[in-house]
């Protein structure tokens, strides 16, 4: 991933209405831990947002986890010299 880029994580279950399932996002990155209820989350990605992103559910089924690890890379600009 390439530090400037929005992304949306989402975090999916099929027929979540009817589980009445609860959605959590655990985050571990170099910045530090933070836990946030929600299925989705919009980031805008910057160096400190390296680390592992955990998608939690909890619904008659139990507790499931799936956990992506993400590698935030600084962006390369290209210049194009012209000359006249």
């Amino acid at each position: 991933m390439h530090e400037g880029r929005n992304v949306t994580l989402s975090c999916k279950v099929s027929h979540s209405s009817k589980l009445n399932t609860a959605f959590m996002w655990k985050v571990e990155t170099i910045a530090g831990n933070i836990w946030k209820r929600r299925n989705d989350m919009n980031i805008t990605w910057m160096r400190n947002d390296t680390g592992n992103y955990t998608c939690l559910t909890n619904d008659t089924f139990g507790v499931l986890e799936t956990t992506i690890s993400v590698d935030v890379q600084r962006e390369l600009f290209r210049f194009l010299v012209c000359v006249f």
